[in-house]
């Protein structure tokens, strides 16, 4: 605890002062936020309040408080003598759990209990009963009805018991520190969804503040809906994926991955940066970026072109998709790819599927070192969908070979747990 007790009381009452004064002059707004920045700055010293406050929640504790919990205590700071009671109960105090209800549109193909990644899934009926009075009760019947006259409001609440929530809990002290922790958590167990189906789970696919939520304190037993009218958020997904998502699932909760597994995480992370407005050349980027961690070690420093070429051809040119794609199979003879037919085809598979990749790493340099318009020209939206199941099919033959392999690369003579050498017999098969 490297923290000075006494310099956040004096910032905390320097807060304070400007807080009332910038009412009378607007010129003091620039030093009231310089200086909450180095009251937080000051807290975060401590150890144990690290990463519990946002800028935010330092403003909002010594502007007009919007919880009555805090309205007394706030309003009985006449003097500097008073700040030390106040930010000791409200700044050096235990951390809160908040738990969090993400409302989906429709819970289809998602139990009760579904894990994905730090979320659960909740349908209306299995919520605890605290969180549906209060979900209940805040419904926005009287919003929907403007868009819908004839709706009953019976109709209505029976239309909304079928939604899905997915509750996500996180510890912090500050409210908004716990949202802001809270749809990290949401985007990241979102993307998973988003990579294994491929970006296709809702017609908006970004995870944002576009979800309705309610949030629960623990400490406090108070709740608060979101506000504003935010579009629904329907998903889905096929049930051969459950197993997929289950594997994944292990390795997001494990305290500490290997280095495979990392980068399985990394990829899917980079993945989900794409959103639904992302331009076409930046969504292609962020593919090839995604493969280049997932699948580049110590020793491909050089030619990283024809090395991240040669791995995916190994790995994915025996994939009947691919091979759909380069012999022209229409879909409905997709039966006729047997396994017989990709084996007899797959030397001519894996050099169409190296070129391939010399052609996207060739543009991926050209997105790098020439002008926007040039970039824009040199790639297609062929290309991102193509490089987009590349990265998720790379990450889908990888995940099953966390059981055998930790790392890319080689560590010493007897290493027997790096990947390379797995590519190395795919080479001689």
């Amino acid at each position: 605890m490297n923290g000075d007790k006494e310099k956040v009381y004096e910032l905390s009452w320097k807060v304070h002062k400007l807080m009332h004064e910038r009412m009378k002059h607007n010129e003091l707004n620039d030093l009231l936020n310089m200086t909450v920045t180095e009251l937080l700055n000051e807290i975060e010293k401590f150890s144990n309040l690290k990463d519990n406050f946002s800028w935010h929640d330092v403003f909002e504790l010594f502007n007009y408080p919007l919880h009555l919990h805090l309205r007394q205590d706030f309003f009985k700071i006449k003097k500097k003598r008073d700040i030390p009671k106040f930010v000791n109960k409200y700044i050096f105090t235990q951390q809160d759990i908040f738990d969090f209800y993400f409302k989906f549109g429709f819970k289809a193909d998602f139990r009760s209990g579904y894990r994905l990644g730090d979320g659960i899934f909740y349908s209306f009926e299995k919520l605890p009963k605290q969180i549906k009075k209060s979900i209940k009760a805040h419904m926005p019947y009287e919003r929907e009805k403007l868009q819908y006259p004839t709706m009953s409001k019976r109709d209505w609440i029976r239309i909304r018991q079928r939604d899905a929530y997915m509750k996500i809990s996180v510890t912090a002290i500050g409210n908004e520190k716990a949202k802001e922790k809270a749809f990290a958590k949401l985007r990241r167990s979102y993307n998973i969804l988003n990579f294994v189906v491929g970006n296709r789970v809702s017609t908006n696919r970004s995870a944002n503040s576009s979800f309705y939520y309610y949030m629960h304190s623990t400490k406090h037993g108070y709740g608060e809906l979101s506000e504003g009218n935010k579009p629904e958020r329907n998903i889905w997904k096929p049930k051969h994926v459950d197993k997929y998502i289950r594997i994944i699932n292990a390795i997001f909760n494990k305290k500490n991955p290997v280095e495979l597994e990392q980068r399985i995480l990394n990829a899917i992370d980079i993945y989900g940066l794409i959103e639904h407005d992302t331009p076409l050349h930046v969504r292609f980027l962020i593919c090839i970026i995604g493969l280049e961690s997932l699948l580049l070690g110590s020793d491909d420093r050089d030619y990283l072109g024809l090395k991240i070429a040669e791995k995916i051809t190994f790995l994915l040119a025996d994939i009947k998709w691919w091979q759909k794609e380069i012999y022209k199979i229409p879909l409905h003879k997709y039966d006729t790819i047997t396994n017989e037919f990709v084996q007899k085809h797959l030397f001519d598979s894996r050099i169409k599927l190296h070129e391939k990749m010399k052609e996207f790493y060739d543009k991926r340099s050209r997105f790098a070192h020439t002008g926007i318009a040039k970039r824009k020209r040199t790639i297609t939206e062929d290309d991102y969908q193509w490089a987009d199941n590349f990265l998720r099919w790379s990450t889908e033959r990888l995940v099953p070979l966390t059981k055998k392999f930790n790392h890319i690369a080689k560590k010493n003579a007897d290493d027997l747990k790096y990947l390379d050498s797995y590519f190395q017999r795919l080479r001689y098969t």
